[in-house]
């Protein structure tokens, strides 16, 4: 066979194209959806749209983004590039001629997040896949650096390490339901047996999220948003974001409990007076069970006494979180609940209702986002996840590519020397 020649071009393309193009992929993060121009914009970002097209199509597409520094513009790449499939020679070609792109915009520096996967691990951090260490050496190949691979949360707040569930071979909800871990099972009826109910928040309720945010924030001690990004998201993103709302109605929840008592008394009832006349095993069994049932629910009716007292016929927010949408993935990115109400388990509902809304909105992976790496059972967060038995995804990191090397050499002496005097 002879050598295939691609008819390549890497070119900047106009926002409705790039838009257009976001809404075919099959590989494409949050980051890169054209949304995110309207967040980061006010914050001093520059944006551009760029991709490579073959003759005359687009093969992939990256969203970049460029701020002012000392000596020209420190360029980022955020979780591109999407694509509707993988193809190595166009992604090779990218990343050579983003360099141009970059020097031609005056960029000092470029720092390049790829959206590709390095390693999967399953719960036990048993390997699934082999390391993707080519794409690493392609990249240091045409010039970039390669960071060192870390566990934990960085200095700017990310971790490259990811809860993927893929849902490609999952048909319904009821399916959805049964892929679950035993102890997932368990929590996501528990919740539909208190009754709570999952809904999408309107904007001005955003209040009541980021109370639920500031004090899971405080917490666990990490920085959260203010009111006004979690607002300006909500606007950005429109029909393509739920702020999920996970609320219960305690007086409903006990008059539920009551009438389930009122039947199981019945039915006790009955079969008492069944034993009588004939002494039957069988009835008595099912009459201990009942028994047993109905103590259960007297106990949960003397638990939510208190708070039916304090809440009354009202429903009461438990938890919330964010969810992204695009073709690609469902991305859970920001979550809040209230302590004093975690014996309810409403952080399950609020998974069990995204990802069902994820199969019918016919996309097939569920990304769970941040964790820590550490696969030693000391990741709560980790924990909480595997209930939904996804896989551990290892993210490719971070790579620099330095436009300017003599440039950013002088600036940084000249800095030293600034400190020193």
């Amino acid at each position: 066979m002879g050598l295939i020649l691609r008819n390549y071009d890497f070119v900047e393309l106009s926002e409705e194209e790039y838009r257009n193009y976001a809404k075919t992929v099959k590989i494409g993060s949050f980051l890169q959806m054209p949304e995110m121009k309207a967040l980061l914009q006010p914050l001093g970002w520059k944006t551009y749209y760029v991709g490579v097209k073959e003759d005359g199509l687009i093969k992939l597409a990256s969203f970049l983004v460029a701020k002012h520094m000392t000596g020209g513009m420190h360029f980022e790449m955020q979780y591109g590039v999407i694509t509707a499939e993988k193809d190595e020679l166009a992604e090779n070609f990218f990343y050579e001629h983003l360099k141009y792109f970059v020097k031609a915009h005056h960029g000092l520096e470029l720092l390049a997040i790829p959206n590709n996967d390095y390693q999967h691990l399953d719960d036990k951090g048993e390997a699934i896949t082999e390391k993707d260490d080519d794409f690493i050496n392609r990249l240091n190949h045409l010039g970039y650096k390669h960071w060192d691979f870390i566990t934990g949360f960085n200095d700017r707040g990310e971790s490259i390490w990811h809860y993927v569930k893929d849902l490609s071979a999952i048909a319904d909800s009821k399916k959805l339901m049964k892929s679950y871990s035993k102890a997932g099972q368990h929590s996501v009826k528990k919740t539909q047996q208190f009754g709570i109910r999952v809904r999408p928040m309107q904007r001005e309720e955003l209040s009541v999220f980021k109370d639920m945010t500031a004090q899971t924030s405080e917490r666990r001690g990490y920085d959260d948003h203010d009111l006004p990004y979690y607002e300006h998201f909500y606007d950005a993103f429109g029909e393509n974001c739920d702020f999920l709302l996970a609320e219960i109605n305690f007086a409903q929840y006990a008059k539920g409990l009551e009438e389930d008592i009122s039947k199981n008394e019945a039915k006790i009832q009955s079969l008492n007076a069944d034993i009588e006349a004939s002494d039957s095993a069988k009835k008595k069994k099912q009459r201990d069970e009942l028994v047993k049932q109905t103590a259960s629910l007297q106990k949960r009716m003397d638990e939510v006494a208190g708070y039916v007292e304090t809440y009354g016929d009202q429903a009461v927010p438990l938890a919330g979180a964010l969810m992204v949408y695009n073709s690609a993935e469902t991305v859970y990115l920001a979550s809040g609940s209230y302590e004093n109400f975690k014996n309810f388990y409403a952080p399950f509902a609020i998974q069990h209702y995204a990802m069902s809304k994820t199969l019918d909105l016919g996309i097939s992976s569920y990304n769970f986002f941040g964790i820590q790496g550490k696969l030693d059972g000391s990741d709560g967060v980790l924990r909480f996840k595997e209930n939904f038995a996804g896989e551990i995804v290892e993210k490719m990191g971070y790579f620099d590519y330095v436009a300017h090397p003599m440039k950013q050499k002088s600036l940084l002496v000249l800095k030293k020397l600034m400190r020193r005097h």
